[in-house]
């Protein structure tokens, strides 16, 4: 059975989707009006969870925010800098992803960036992840992974944040109000 489904959110030019493939992982899209990109994440729960601690961050003291995919052999490493209430957005590629955690960003590729509105970038990837965690694509993990922090409380916590700072409000609905964390589905963990 092919159970790759592209669930895409899509905001005034820019858009973020997530692709649940068969065997394992996940591909994350990314698109503006001027270029799209893919992306291949080896672990989707660890990678979405990643990307939305890494959101959560765009609303603190600090001017910038950086995570990564790791896709071996490679890893994708997401530069996150804000600028007022807009967000520069870069993904560098590196070659190895046990050599890339020491390295400065420029000695990366350079394989997408975009500059967003904060507020929009949120949004789209709000709208992907509770999709994607509503289980339109999705499928349980596996009995055999020990359980730990998922993207639950992160994408709670991010549309909490979103709604106060960015003036969302009722086009940003919460999460499904008497919904607890055990009845949603997970993304598949390689």
């Amino acid at each position: 059975m092919d159970f790759a489904e592209q669930t895409a959110g899509a905001a005034d030019g820019f858009s973020f989707g997530w692709e649940l493939r068969e065997q394992a992982g996940a591909v994350c899209t990314v698109g503006d009006a001027a270029a799209d990109a893919a992306f291949v994440a080896d672990r989707p729960t660890d990678a979405i969870t990643d990307i939305l601690h890494g959101l959560c961050g765009l609303y603190g003291p600090l001017p910038a925010e950086r995570f990564f995919f790791r896709s071996e052999p490679v890893e994708f490493r997401w530069v996150l800098d804000r600028q007022g209430t807009d967000v520069d957005i870069s993904i560098y590629l590196f070659p190895d992803v046990r050599g890339g955690l020491g390295l400065p960003d420029s000695a990366g590729l350079l394989v997408w960036r975009s500059r967003q509105a904060r507020g929009r970038f949120v949004h789209a990837v709000l709208d992907t992840a509770e999709a994607v965690l509503d289980g339109q694509g999705g499928r349980p993990e596996s009995a055999e992974r020990p359980a730990g922090p998922g993207p639950l409380a992160a994408l709670v916590e991010l549309r909490r944040m979103h709604r106060r700072d960015d003036g969302c409000g009722a086009a940003c609905p919460p999460p499904a109000s008497g919904e607890h964390p055990a009845d949603r589905r997970r993304l598949p963990h390689a």
